[in-house]
């Protein structure tokens, strides 16, 4: 077996047309951007760890600076066997 790293960058943005207006009740129409940072690394032959960090804005058309923007950043480990 010959250990490796792997790692991964990610940058999403989704974002909708202007004749859409964002309401803080509807989340469909929010702005998202998210930036994901990825490691994988074998731990055997047969067995993975993957490691994400995925970090998002959401603008959400509100008023309050607590509703204009909602910062819901994950972290995501997890193993995977392959048999």
């Amino acid at each position: 077996m010959n250990p490796r790293l792997r790692g991964l960058v990610l940058d999403q943005t989704s974002g909708l047309p202007v004749k859409y207006h964002k309401s803080v009740k509807d989340p469909a129409m929010w702005d998202r951007t998210q930036i994901t940072l990825a490691f994988i690394t074998e731990l055997t032959d047969c067995m993975e760890v993957n490691l994400e960090y995925m970090m998002r804005g959401e603008d959400t058309g509100g008023i309050t600076s607590a509703e204009k923007s909602v910062d819901n950043n994950e972290v995501l480990l997890y193993f995977a066997f392959k048999f």
